[in-house]
């Protein structure tokens, strides 16, 4: 179901998963421009892999989490079985 909002200057469409590819090209068409006002990016921020796991990784790896290990297909999510990434926070003082 597409949610579709109109204006008379502006139409905002909910976007979903289907819609990465079309929002990638865009971001990639438009990445110069955008550059000034935006922060640095790793150069992996313009693929579709990025876009749907780098981000809540590296905020996961800058709290001090590591990655363990990869469980194939290991959540359905939307009806699709997606691999899930293990990341472990060890209590070093535990040791």
């Amino acid at each position: 179901m597409d949610t579709i909002l109109h204006s008379d200057r502006l139409v905002l469409k909910v976007l979903d998963e289907s819609h990465v590819e079309a929002v990638l090209n865009f971001v990639q068409r438009n990445r110069s421009y955008h550059e000034p006002w935006g922060p640095l990016r790793d150069p992996d921020y313009y693929t579709i892999q990025d876009q749907r796991n780098g981000a809540s990784l590296r905020i996961a790896e800058k709290l001090g989490f590591y990655h363990e290990g990869l469980a194939p297909k290991y959540l359905k999510i939307n009806g699709v079985w997606e691999d899930h990434i293990h990341m472990v926070l060890r209590n070093e003082s535990m040791e």
